[in-house]
Parts: structure tokens; sequence; C-alpha cells
């Protein structure tokens, strides 16, 4: 009886602690001369950077625990041991008709987890979801 209150209370445990499994969910889109950044951390912290000949921005700003914990909710609908091997729909930033992004999550224990190049405005469907809410975060 013991062994089963033991187990019940360990797969709950688990089951609250998701938000801890993932540190950051950064973006980044480039293409020649221009460089975006958008950095979203477990501490809270949105970091805005953008580098191009035209404009530079350095942009620190706080998300509150709900924004943190809608990013981790939408990231764990997403089988991360499949995000590398995600096809991009469209490849205009090959002709520089769009930007180069990218998605890289940070899980707590282990290497960062990086997606292949898509064009930005059209990411792979399954994280699609993702990519737009923290473009989102942004634009506000």
């Amino acid at each position: 009886m013991k062994f089963v209150i033991l187990i019940l209370i360990s797969v709950l445990f688990k089951s609250t602690c998701t938000s801890d499994s993932i540190t950051s969910i950064k973006l980044e889109s480039r293409t020649r001369g221009y460089q975006e950044i958008i950095e979203v951390k477990q501490d809270l912290e949105l970091i805005h950077m953008i580098v191009s000949p035209q404009r530079s921005l350095n942009d620190t700003m706080l998300i509150t625990s709900l924004q943190w914990k809608e990013l981790v909710d939408i990231t764990n609908q997403i089988p991360m041991s499949e995000i590398p091997n995600f096809i991009a729909p469209s490849h205009e930033n090959r002709t520089d008709r769009a930007l180069i992004q990218t998605l890289e999550v940070q899980p707590y224990n282990g290497n960062p987890i990086l997606s292949k190049h898509y064009d930005r405005g059209n990411p792979p469907h399954a994280i699609a979801p993702l990519v737009a809410k923290i473009e989102a975060m942004v634009a506000k």
C-alpha cells in the first residue's frame, strides 16, 4: 500500500513540475545584414535583440508566470525529439525573399534542441503555435 501511494505521489509531482523541464526558448531570424533574436527564459525574462545597419535594439522585459506557463504548455505538445526533423513548408529564404528562422528549446537537463531552418512567417506546422506565441509577445 505504501508503495502504491509513493508511486502516485511521484507521478503527481512529475506532472506538476513540467514548467521546470524547459529553461529557455529562442527564436532567431536572420538574413544578410539583419539579425533578430527573441529569447524567453524560465526566470520570466524576455530578451529581444535586433542588429542591422539601420537599427539596433537590445530590450529586456519581464513576462508573467502565466505567460511562461502558456509557452511551456504549447512546447509540451510538441514532440521534442522530432523538432530537428520537421521539414520547412517553403524555401523562400534561399533566394532572400524571406528571413531564415530557427527555433531552439533548451531543456533543463540536456543539449539544446534546434529546428532546421525555415522561412520566417511559415514555420513547420507542429511548431507554428509556439512561434506565433513568442512573436506576439514582442509585438505588443
